[in-house]
C-alpha cells in the first residue's frame, strides 16, 4: 500500500498515554473549553472523524439526550473497539463505524447537525476534499468543529531531542501541524460562514522523569523523528537531560497549544 503524505497509523496503547499525561500533569482540563466550542446540545445529530477510542464520543455523547446520537469513525480497529466498550459501559446513544476519512462517507447529504474533528483532520490526504464532503454531511446552519495541536506543542521536546540524540522534529510533523492555519481555515471560509479560530493553552508540568519519559515514546516527535535503531540511545540521552532539568528546576516543563476552527453552514 502507497504511504500516504501525511497519515499516521495511532496505537491505542500510544493514545491512552498521551491522554492520561494530561489529565495527570496538565494544569488545565480540555473539556469545557471543547464543551463551549461544539455547541452541541439535546437532540444533536453529530459525526466524530478520527473519533480514536471515544474520548469525544464519551464528553459530547452526555450531552444528546435520548433524541440525539453520536457516530464515530476510525480507520484503527483496535481504537473503534475502546470506543464501542465506553458507549456500552456508559450506554450513550452512539456507534462506531470502520472509516477512512480518505473516502466519502455512506451517509446522506444532511445527515447531522455537527461534525467534530479532534486530532485527526490534519491527517487527511486531501483537505479540500474532506470539506466538500463535511459540507454536504451537515444540515443547513450546522456546525463544523475541527481541532488539534498548533505549532507551539512540544517545542521543548522538539529542541532537546535535537540537542540530546541529534534528531530534528520529521519536517512532515511541522507540515502536519501548521495544516489547520495555513490550509484548513482559507479553505473552510471559502465555503462556510462564521468562521472563527481559538488556542487553547496548557502547560504540562513533570515532577519525575518517569513520566517525561512514558510521554516522549508515545509521541509522534519520537515516533516520527527517531529512527528505530536508534530510539534505545535516544530514551537514554533524552531522560539524563530532563533528570539534569528537574535537578536544577524541580519539573520539566512542557507547552501544549490547541488550535480551535469552527463554522457553519450556511442556508
Amino acid at each position: 500500500m502507497e504511504e500516504k503524505k501525511y497519515g499516521y497509523l495511532e496505537t491505542k496503547d500510544f493514545l491512552d498515554r498521551r491522554i492520561e499525561t494530561y489529565k495527570k500533569y496538565g494544569e488545565r482540563d480540555i473539556e469545557p473549553w471543547l464543551l463551549k466550542h461544539a455547541k452541541v446540545s439535546a437532540g444533536s445529530r453529530m459525526l466524530d472523524v478520527g473519533c480514536g477510542s471515544g474520548k469525544q464520543i464519551e464528553l459530547f455523547g452526555k450531552t444528546l439526550g435520548s433524541k440525539g446520537f453520536i457516530i464515530g469513525c476510525d480507520i484503527q480497529q483496535d481504537l473503534l473497539e475502546a470506543a464501542q466498550r465506553k458507549i456500552t459501559e456508559q450506554k450513550l446513544n452512539a456507534l462506531v463505524m470502520h472509516h477512512d476519512m480518505n473516502k466519502n462517507f455512506p451517509f446522506v447529504s444532511g445527515s447531522f447537525t455537527h461534525i467534530i474533528s479532534g486530532f485527526s483532520a490534519y491527517y487527511v490526504d486531501d483537505a479540500e476534499a474532506m470539506l466538500r464532503e463535511f459540507l454536504r454531511l451537515l444540515s443547513p446552519g450546522g456546525d463544523l468543529f475541527i481541532f488539534g495541536p498548533g505549532q507551539a506543542t512540544s517545542e521543548n521536546f522538539w529542541q532537546l531531542q535535537a540537542k540530546t540524540s541529534g534528531y530534528p522534529i520529521n519536517p512532515i510533523s511541522i507540515q502536519r501541524r501548521a495544516r489547520l492555519q495555513s490550509e484548513f481555515v482559507p479553505l473552510i471560509k471559502k465555503r462556510f460562514i462564521n468562521v472563527q479560530t481559538d488556542t487553547f493553552m496548557n502547560t504540562i508540568r513533570y515532577p519525575n522523569a518517569a513520566g517525561v519519559i512514558n510521554y516522549y515514546v508515545s509521541s509522534l516527535v519520537f515516533q516520527e523523528g527517531v529512527p528505530e535503531t536508534a530510539r534505545a540511545n535516544a530514551v537514554t540521552v533524552m531522560e539524563d537531560a530532563v533528570k539534569r532539568v528537574i535537578e536544577e528546576k524541580g519539573y520539566f516543563e512542557d507547552k501544549k497549544e490547541v488550535i480551535a476552527i469552527t463554522a457553519r453552514k450556511g442556508g
